[in-house]
């Protein structure tokens, strides 16, 4: 990477010469022939030398920005062009930063990048002696993805951190395959996995890697009271259970739509919409007087429902509780039927803080525009665009 700048830099040296040095004699002060002395008129004098040469000097400005755009700025953007942005090169370097947040967010940014250059480092990253640090490359080196990084990933599923074991059995859900079910069954044996962290990592590894054979083993977790950071567990089963398609797990999914835990109750619903137990959602979006399950059923039926649905979610979106209805305006979305808009920009009207500014956030993503929380700015736009609107993002399909 530093030879890759080093050339560049010689480069646009080498091209930029004649210009430094056309810059160096534009800024010798001009000369003139000798002004008049004695009882000439000095400034009358003056003031003809400036009106003649006024045009040569405008050109001669002209001429020189020019030049020093083209040679500057044009050839700059070319070299780096040619070179590179060589980002990889400079997470690699900060990954041996002395500020442990440094190497933390190089880590997270080479996962990004995914480039299997990036392997060795990261791998060597998970001697680190701080957590974060480790933890942050355990995930990047499942987002790498090479069969070198996998291996690396596995290694760190006995790391004496919970928190780094816990990102490893997630990383490896995420790269690797079924030959990994059996060593991530063996670590539920070992005492120190106990950890909620450790377990739901596990967990949800096992719904994204196993199949009908891990669904006991689950359904154990499933059944567990979500208390204390229990919950964590208990979500995770349900997402996993859900995933291997696990219908004998409906009845306890429809209990926890009741729980006092609002990410278990998101759980569950997520769990019976993708079982495709719509009527269920229905049914506890119209029955229940408990906001929290209402919003999670009601954003289910946006995440797995049909355009049939658009209209309970009409009535949801008026719903007295303002986090229903901010559910059920993305719920719309989600389905992209236009009167998400309609009623979006009759939330901006409102009065209620937490809505309006929810209802024009989920416009601006929806429409691309931004008149920030003025009603009248949308209703206007509205009028014109509504015929042959399309929405530009939902959000249907991501993590809820």
């Amino acid at each position: 990477a530093r030879v890759r700048s080093v050339l560049a830099l010689a480069a646009l040296l080498v091209l930029a010469g004649p210009v430094l040095a056309q810059e160096e004699a534009a800024a010798e002060p001009p000369s003139f022939e000798p002004a008049p002395t004695g009882d000439e008129d000095l400034s009358a004098w003056q003031e003809v030398v400036n009106v003649l040469t006024a045009p040569f000097r405008f050109l001669g400005s002209i001429l020189y920005y020019t030049f020093k755009f083209l040679f500057y700025d044009v050839w700059a953007a070319l070299i780096e062009w040619i070179v590179g942005d060589d980002e990889v090169g400079r997470a690699l370097d900060e990954l041996q930063d002395v500020d442990p947040r440094v190497r933390q967010a190089a880590a997270t940014r080479l996962g990004e990048l995914r480039d299997p250059a990036a392997a060795g480092p990261l791998g060597r990253a998970l001697g680190d002696g701080v957590p974060d640090v480790r933890r942050a490359a355990v995930l990047a080196l499942a987002a790498v993805g090479t069969e070198p990084a996998v291996a690396s990933v596995r290694g760190a599923l006995v790391d004496p951190d919970p928190g780094v074991r816990g990102a490893a059995a997630l990383a490896l859900g995420r790269a690797g395959g079924p030959y990994d079910v059996a060593r991530l069954r063996s670590m539920l044996d070992l005492e120190e996995n106990r950890h909620w962290y450790v377990e739901s990592g596990i967990v949800t590894a096992l719904g994204s890697l196993g199949g009908p054979a891990e669904v006991p083993l689950l359904r154990e977790r499933l059944e567990r009271e979500a208390d204390g950071n229990e919950w964590v567990v208990v979500a995770s089963a349900a997402h996993a259970l859900a995933r291997l398609g696990d219908a004998s797990s409906r009845p306890r999914f429809l209990d926890l739509l009741r729980s006092d835990v609002q990410i278990v109750r998101s759980a569950a619903a997520e769990a019976l919409g993708q079982l495709g137990a719509l009527d269920d959602l229905r049914r506890a979006a119209a029955e229940s007087g408990e906001p929290g399950t209402v919003r999670a059923a009601v954003l289910a039926i946006g995440g797995h429902g049909s355009r049939a649905d658009a209209d309970l979610l009409v009535r949801f979106s008026q719903h007295p509780d303002p986090t229903v209805q901010v559910a059920a305006l993305t719920a719309l979305g989600f389905l992209e039927d236009p009167r998400a808009v309609e009623e979006a920009i009759v939330g901006v009207e409102g009065k209620n803080t937490y809505v309006r500014l929810a209802a024009t956030e989920l416009l601006t993503k929806w429409t691309g525009q931004d008149f920030g929380p003025s009603a009248p700015a949308w209703r206007e736009w509205w009028e014109e665009a509504r015929a042959g609107f399309e929405f530009v993002e939902t959000g249907r399909g991501e993590d809820r």
